[in-house]
């Protein structure tokens, strides 16, 4: 049984990030924590030792590299979470290495949404974001 809602594959890729992001996260001193799957929400939960708080984490691939998109329902829930006074950190693994975006950084760089895609996919509206978002270690620290 897989984490996510993904197909098999996808959610057998994405179970693997995040159980090599959750290596990389406890070896750097931030106690990861892998959460119930939710649907909208993030995947782990982090003490962030340099921030000094609880946050939540989220690890999105995008397929071929394509520009970042998230469900609206997963953006808004983000934003919720925020609001309600604990951070949510949301990465991007692309080919050209890991970033980190948190929804202000994102909300900087909407490029469209939310839509819906046309033909026969996905009824889910998306929303779109240009790349950007810091690089993973400089985010990520070493204890």
């Amino acid at each position: 049984m897989t984490r996510t809602g993904y197909n098999p594959t996808r959610a057998t890729e994405h179970d693997h990030l995040i159980d090599g992001l959750i290596a990389i996260l406890a070896d750097r001193g931030y106690q990861p924590k892998l959460r119930p799957v939710d649907g909208d929400g993030p995947d782990i939960e982090i003490f962030d030792h340099v921030r000094f708080c609880t946050a939540l984490v989220d690890l999105k691939a995008p397929p071929g590299d394509r520009r970042y998109s998230l469900k609206a329902g997963a953006f808004a829930e983000y934003w919720r979470i925020t609001l309600n006074g604990t951070p949510v950190y949301i990465i991007w693994a692309v080919s050209s290495g890991s970033f980190v975006d948190n929804v202000f950084t994102l909300a900087a760089r909407v490029f469209g949404g939310p839509r819906r895609p046309t033909g026969n996919g996905s009824r889910t509206d998306w929303m779109l974001f240009n790349r950007g978002g810091t690089p993973f270690n400089e985010f990520f620290p070493a204890a």
